[in-house]
């Protein structure tokens, strides 16, 4: 069993679609980490078989999605293998915006990106894993779509 850590501000009563940046997904740690004040740290307890990697994402209506907030947050067109590989974290958007020398602004590729890893956790849930592992800024990080599960969490003692 791997023991993995969220930090919050707020204590958390229940977690919707609509529940933070990332469609009811949570970050999760090896250790409790938080980048400003988060009294609350919370704790779940994943088997490996529970988690799978971003790389081996794959869910065809998580691509139309991806497809769809590309178009929707930075009009932008891109192809179903554009797509996946956004969903792989085979190629950031980062890079593909520089690639394709768009000009959009860099808060709303940070919006499309965090709306991307709620995807992903989606994605997992719907292959029937509870966590996507990816990696961010911070490193390594369990994304955990937590929509109507906030019974897997516990405060930490």
């Amino acid at each position: 069993m791997t023991k993995l850590f969220h930090c919050s501000p707020n204590e958390i009563q229940s977690i919707s679609a609509n529940y933070g940046q990332f469609d009811g997904a949570l970050f999760f740690s090896l250790q409790p980490y938080s980048l400003s004040d988060s009294p609350y740290t919370y704790e779940i307890n994943l088997s490996d078989d529970e988690i799978i990697e971003v790389s081996c994402l794959e869910c065809d209506k998580s691509v139309a999605e991806i497809k769809d907030l590309a178009s929707r947050y930075l009009d932008l067109e891109i192809s179903e293998d554009t797509a996946i590989d956004l969903l792989n974290a085979d190629e950031s958007i980062f890079d593909l915006l520089e690639s394709e020398d768009a000009e959009v602004d860099f808060m709303d590729a940070s919006e499309f990106d965090w709306a991307l890893q709620g995807i992903q956790a989606k994605a997992a849930n719907n292959m029937g894993y509870t966590a996507a592992q990816g990696y961010d800024e911070q490193g390594s990080v369990y994304i955990i779509n937590l929509v109507n599960k906030e019974d897997l969490i516990s405060l930490s003692a």
